[in-house]
C-alpha cells in the first residue's frame, strides 16, 4: 500500500492474534508480509529472519507458498 512502516505495525497485530488462536497458516501469512515490509524499509536482516519463519511454516504445512518464499529469500 506503500507505507511499509505501516505494513509492518498490521503484520505484527495479525501474527499476535494468530499466535494466541494458534492458526499457523496465517502465521507464516503474517511472517511472510513483515519479511517484505522489512525489505521494502532497507532492513534486510530482520526480512530475512520473517521470510525464514515463514518458509519454516510453509513447509511445515505443505504450502505452495514455500516455494514463492525460497525465491523471495534468494532474492535479499
Amino acid at each position: 500500500m506503500g507505507d511499509p512502516a505501516q505494513a509492518v505495525a498490521d503484520h505484527d497485530a495479525a501474527l499476535a492474534v494468530a499466535r494466541e488462536v494458534g492458526y499457523r497458516p496465517e502465521q507464516a501469512r503474517a511472517h511472510d508480509g513483515l519479511a517484505r515490509a522489512h525489505r521494502d524499509l532497507g532492513q534486510i536482516d530482520l526480512a530475512r529472519d520473517h521470510a525464514l519463519r515463514a518458509l519454516d511454516l510453509y513447509t511445515a504445512l505443505d504450502s505452495p507458498e514455500a516455494g514463492e518464499t525460497r525465491v523471495f529469500l534468494s532474492e535479499l
